[in-house]
């Protein structure tokens, strides 16, 4: 079942301590805190990252020395999604004290992006690639109020909402991983939400 966050704050070094490498995993000695693991924030932004986010982790020899890039980056519209940017910025600063940069890329599509190394590695268990991109099996006993949190970023990034005549409101999230989308659908019946899946014309 669902863990509290106490207890999840507790067992989060056997959980995510680890990242992947080649076919397992392997420890990563510079994880993330648990405080920040188990903040609404974070979760949240998980959520975003899934939906419009990307890493770019690269280390290369330049001569003498080694350059290490540990890029995170989400691509959003500035009209559209400016509440997401605004919180996404705030919960940069305080759970990674970095300042991110905002770097405008087209009429409606900017980037938020900042280094670090530590959430790099973390996100890498969450898929190197937009097709890869899944929920490690540990965030299913994630508290609910965290489940929340990655539902509604990823519903903020790749979400867009309707209505029906029968149902009211509805709310569809687009992916071109269709694990990812199996995963949220448990995370939402977890939470008592029903969902369907269905495939795309021509997709």
């Amino acid at each position: 079942g669902a863990l509290t966050t106490d207890e999840f704050r507790q067992h989060w070094p056997s959980a995510g301590m680890l990242r992947a490498s080649g076919g397992g995993y392997r420890r990563n000695p510079g994880t993330i805190p648990a405080a920040v693991i188990t903040d609404p924030d974070f979760w949240w932004l998980i959520g975003l990252y899934l939906a419009e986010g990307y890493r770019h982790c690269l280390r290369s020899n330049r001569g003498r020395y080694w350059s290490h890039v540990h890029r995170v980056a989400f691509c959003l519209n500035p009209d559209s999604d400016a509440a997401s940017i605004v919180r996404l910025k705030d919960a940069v600063r305080r759970l990674f004290h970095r300042s991110p940069s905002h770097v405008s890329k087209a009429r409606h599509t900017c980037e938020i992006v900042f280094n670090s190394e530590q959430m790099c590695e973390v996100l890498e268990v969450f898929g190197a690639r937009a097709h890869d991109k899944h929920l490690p099996g540990w965030v299913f006993n994630l508290p609910a109020s965290l489940h929340t949190e990655l539902v509604h970023g990823y519903v903020q990034g790749d979400g867009t909402m309707g209505t029906r005549s029968r149902t009211g409101l509805s709310i569809a999230c687009v992916s071109v991983s269709l694990q990812l989308l199996r995963d949220m659908q448990r995370v939402l019946l977890l939470l008592g939400v029903y969902s369907t899946l269905s495939h795309l014309r021509g997709a």
